[in-house]
């Protein structure tokens, strides 16, 4: 029994449409996520949005040495023009003692912030009255070397902070920044 198909019983525009839809659905779908994926990846909690937020402090063209968050959201940033605090809204300079550069910065666990320099290290104290200051502590502390060097890196342990400078370390207690 053969079955004869006749041109006005069998109506194909549906079956063209849906090939046509599914081939341009297969075209855009790259497009669709280059555009949509990177704002779905940022409403993902443990997803950071990126943005460029310059500072009007030196026309935004500070260098920044390293770069440091506390768990409050203050940002500290090292430039070669002092120390950057932002908190989102406001940037603030601190200015070292007689240097400019700030090499490296970090946060304590109680949210003080810790700046290295060339031969000078030390933290950031916050007066209610004068606002932030830098503090030295240099001269607290009995070194072997007069001239240590740059600050390359700050660790911060629960037992001591380490200055870390390019001719060797300096441990800290705890307790000197308080």
């Amino acid at each position: 029994m053969i079955f004869r198909l006749q041109s006005n019983s069998l109506n194909l525009r549906p079956v063209i449409y849906a090939m046509c839809a599914q081939r341009i659905i297969y075209f855009l779908l790259p497009l669709w996520l280059t555009v949509t994926a990177p704002s779905l990846c940022a409403l993902e909690p443990g997803f950071p949005f990126f943005e460029v937020v310059r500072s009007p402090i030196g026309n935004g063209i500070l260098t920044a040495n390293d770069v440091a968050a506390g768990r409050d959201g203050l940002l500290a940033v090292a430039t070669s023009e002092g120390l950057l605090t932002y908190d989102g809204e406001h940037w603030q300079l601190i200015n070292p003692t007689e240097q400019l550069a700030v090499w490296s910065v970090q946060f304590t666990p109680n949210g003080l912030i810790l700046a290295g320099m060339t031969n000078d290290f030390g933290y950031v104290r916050i007066d209610p009255y004068l606002g932030a200051q830098f503090e030295s502590i240099r001269s607290r502390i009995v070194m072997n070397s007069e001239a240590p060097g740059r600050c390359i890196r700050i660790l911060v342990s629960d037992q001591y902070v380490a200055f870390c400078f390019s001719s060797g370390v300096v441990f800290c207690p705890p307790g000197d920044f308080e």
